[in-house]
C-alpha cells in the first residue's frame, strides 16, 4: 500500500475511539495524566507487563510524586526503588532526565516530540505518548503494539523498521493523528495490540476486523514481518556467598558503566561465555570444576589477604534471561576470617564492598537475579 485511503483512515480512528470508550483499561496514569506520570509509566512499561508495573508505579509515585523529588534523589535510592523491575537503564534515564529538566528547563516539561526527544532515554514513541497523552497534541505514538495493529489493518508488508514500509506506516499514523483525539486513539491502539491483536490475533473480537487487510486476506501470520531473532549468548558465572566470623556477607557494588551498574551483589567471576548449540553443555561442564584457586586470586587482587577457611561448590544454579544473554549463576559458599582488616581495591567491574548482615540485604539495591541468591542465603 502506498496511497493513503482516507475513508479507511477515518474508519480506523472512529472505530478505535468507540472501542476504547467502552473497553479501555483503567490504569492510574490515565486518570489525569501529567507529563511526568506518562513518562514514568511508559519507561516502566517497556518490555514489562502492566500487572507487574502497577505496584512499582504506585510505590514510585508515593516516593517521587513529582520531577523535583526525583531529581533531588540519589541514584542509589532510585535504583533501590526500581529493584526487581529489570532493565535498570530505564531508571537511570528517569533520574538523568529529571535532573536535566529541573536544572536546564526550570522544571518545565517540553511539549513537542522534537523537544522531548532531547531528553536522555526519550525516543520517538515515548515522545509521542507524552505529547499526546499529557498535552493533547495530535501526534502518533508508535510502539510494537501500534506497528502490529497498523500494519495488519492497512496491509503493510516488509520491514517496518526502515525503508518504504516504515514510511507508509508513519504516513498512515500521521493521517490518523491529524483527525484529532490522538490520546484516545493511541491508547486504544495499545490496548487492542496487547489484548486482541497479538501474535495470535483474536480477529473475531476486533472492531477493525471488517476492514483489516490482514484479516480479510488471511495475512495475520506474515504481517507484521517477523524480526530475525538474535541468538542469545550463554554465560556462566560463579557467585560466591562468603561470610565472615561475625555472620556478615560480602556485597560488592557494580561500576556505573557496566550491565546492572550501581547495583549491589555477591562477588562473581566468569566461568564460560559463548554461543551455539553446544554452549549450554560446555558451560555446565566447566561450572562443575573446582574454583578455589580462582576465588583466592580474586580476593588477593581486591586487597583481601586473610585466608578463606572453608570453600565448597554447592552445585546450585540460578538461571536468568537478559535481552541477549542467558545467564547462569553457579553458587559457591565460603567463610572468611578478619574481614575488617582488608582494604578493597576496585576494578572495572566493582567499585566498593561492604560486609552486610542478612537482615540488612533489603537496604541494598540488587537485581532480580541477586534477590534470588538472597533467598538461597536466607
Amino acid at each position: 500500500m502506498d496511497i493513503i485511503n482516507h475513508k479507511s483512515v477515518e474508519y480506523f480512528a472512529k472505530s478505535m475511539i468507540a472501542w476504547y470508550r467502552k473497553n479501555g483499561r483503567d490504569l492510574p496514569w490515565r486518570h489525569h495524566p501529567t507529563a511526568y506520570q506518562v513518562w514514568v509509566s511508559e519507561l516502566m512499561l517497556q518490555q514489562t507487563q502492566v500487572c507487574t508495573v502497577l505496584g512499582y508505579y504506585q510505590r514510585w509515585m508515593e516516593r517521587f510524586p513529582d520531577i523535583e523529588s526525583l531529581a533531588a534523589a540519589s541514584l542509589e535510592e532510585v535504583l533501590g526503588l526500581w529493584a526487581g523491575l529489570g532493565y535498570y537503564r530505564r531508571a537511570r534515564y528517569l533520574h538523568e532526565g529529571a535532573k536535566y529538566i529541573v536544572q536546564q528547563l526550570n522544571g518545565r516539561f517540553p511539549e513537542t516530540v522534537e523537544e522531548l526527544k532531547k531528553i536522555t532515554g526519550i525516543g520517538e514513541y515515548t515522545a509521542g505518548a507524552i505529547s499526546s497523552f499529557a498535552f493533547g497534541h495530535n501526534v502518533p505514538a508508535i510502539d510494537g503494539n501500534a506497528e502490529r495493529v497498523l500494519s495488519r489493518y492497512f496491509g503493510i508488508e516488509g520491514d517496518l523498521t526502515r525503508g518504504s514500509a516504515r514510511k507508509i506506516l508513519y504516513q498512515n499514523a500521521q493521517e490518523i493523528a491529524a483527525l484529532g483525539q490522538s490520546a484516545l486513539v493511541n491508547q486504544a491502539i495499545m490496548d487492542v495490540g496487547s489484548s486482541i491483536c497479538g501474535r495470535n490475533p483474536q480477529c473475531q473480537m476486533c472492531a477493525l476486523a471488517g476492514k483489516c487487510q490482514a484479516c480479510i486476506h488471511g495475512w495475520t501470520e506474515r504481517i507484521p514481518q517477523k524480526k530475525v531473532r538474535i541468538e542469545k549468548t550463554i554465560e556462566y558465572r560463579a557467585c560466591l556467598c562468603i561470610s565472615d566470623d561475625k555472620g556478615r556477607y560480602l556485597l560488592v557494588k557494580r561500576s556505573p558503566n557496566v550491565l546492572l551498574g550501581n547495583l549491589w551483589e555477591f562477588p562473581t567471576i566468569p566461568i564460560y561465555k559463548s554461543k551455539g548449540k553446544t554452549a549450554e553443555k560446555e558451560g555446565f561442564d566447566k561450572a562443575r570444576l573446582p574454583r578455589i584457586h580462582a576465588w583466592k586470586s580474586w580476593f588477593e587482587s581486591h586487597g583481601f589477604h586473610a585466608e578463606i577457611q572453608v570453600m565448597r561448590n554447592t552445585g546450585q544454579q540460578i538461571r536468568h534471561t537478559f535481552t541477549h544473554i542467558q545467564m547462569y549463576l553457579v553458587l559457591d559458599r565460603a567463610t572468611f576470617k578478619a574481614a575488617d582488616k582488608s582494604v578493597f581495591i576496585p576494578d572495572e567491574l566493582y567499585t566498593s564492598c561492604e560486609w552486610v548482615r542478612p537482615d540488612q540485604f533489603s537496604e541494598y539495591p540488587m537485581s532480580t537475579m541477586m534477590r534470588r541468591v538472597v533467598e538461597v542465603v536466607n
